[in-house]
């Protein structure tokens, strides 16, 4: 009985101790992070030994970094065809062209192809990945005046403030500035674009709690920050679908 006593207050022991880890999490190919200290207070209240770390380096390849087991989760736009990985969808968002406020574009109720012909386009590199390009303006036969490769989202951001060049982004990544009017967002003529935004993670990995409670997290809170003006709220999808089309990147260790 003594024996049985000492193995249940082990247990328990055990039990009480909070769990420790590390995830590590990037997005692909977008460097904004806004969403990114709401969603970690929320988590951490839970789970206060996990460190979660950003991998900003992963953002141009998160699916390498994934599968050479450097990343747990990925959070992702654009999947690729891997048995290795499994996705678990999480919302599904539109892609406007932010301009400045004194933009043409801000007159009209959305953005055709052939208005794009005298526009400088700013997007991620490399070129050849460009969803307006590939998705709406080649099929359409339309060449912008300039194209221009810049690495970071944040610098995107302050160049189409400064009236150097537009460009084509997720809502979700763009909201603050959104919000407060410093940018506008204006919407791709129907039928538009919509990225779904998925976590990917390894199949053959069976993650700890606090993966799944991160998962978890954020599937009931869309990263989002807020109506704007002509906006549509990013709308959920059920985490139970097995594919889906988005990217951030994760590992724990």
């Amino acid at each position: 009985m003594l024996a049985e006593l000492d193995r249940a207050a082990s247990d328990i022991q055990k039990n009480d101790v909070p769990a420790q880890g590390l995830i590590r999490i990037s997005t692909q190919g977008h460097t904004a992070y806004h969403w990114f200290p709401p969603q970690l207070i929320r988590f951490q209240k839970k789970f206060p030994g996990v460190e979660v770390r950003l991998v900003i380096e992963a953002t141009n390849n998160p699916f390498e970094a994934l599968l050479d087991g450097k990343l747990d989760l990925a959070l992702i736009c654009d999947p690729i065809r891997n048995r290795k990985i499994r996705y678990t969808p999480l919302f599904e968002d539109d892609v406007v062209i932010v301009v400045p406020p004194n933009h043409p574009f801000v007159r009209k109720s959305c953005a055709a192809p052939e208005d794009f012909a005298t526009e400088n386009i700013l997007l991620y590199p490399p070129r050849a990945d460009s969803t307006l390009l590939r998705k709406v303006l080649e099929p359409a036969g339309i060449q912008p005046r300039k194209v221009q490769e810049v690495m970071l989202t944040e610098v995107i951001l302050e160049m189409v403030i400064g009236g150097l060049g537009i460009a084509a982004l997720p809502r979700w990544a763009v909201g603050p500035q959104l919000a407060s009017g410093a940018l506008m967002g204006v919407p791709l003529q129907p039928p538009g674009y919509r990225w779904q935004w998925s976590i990917a993670q390894l199949r053959a990995n069976q993650p700890p709690a606090y993966v799944q409670e991160f998962i978890r997290l954020l599937a009931d809170r869309p990263l989002h920050v807020g109506p704007t003006p002509g906006a549509t709220r990013p709308r959920r999808t059920s985490p139970g679908r097995a594919d889906c089309y988005a990217t951030a990147t994760c590992s724990v260790r």
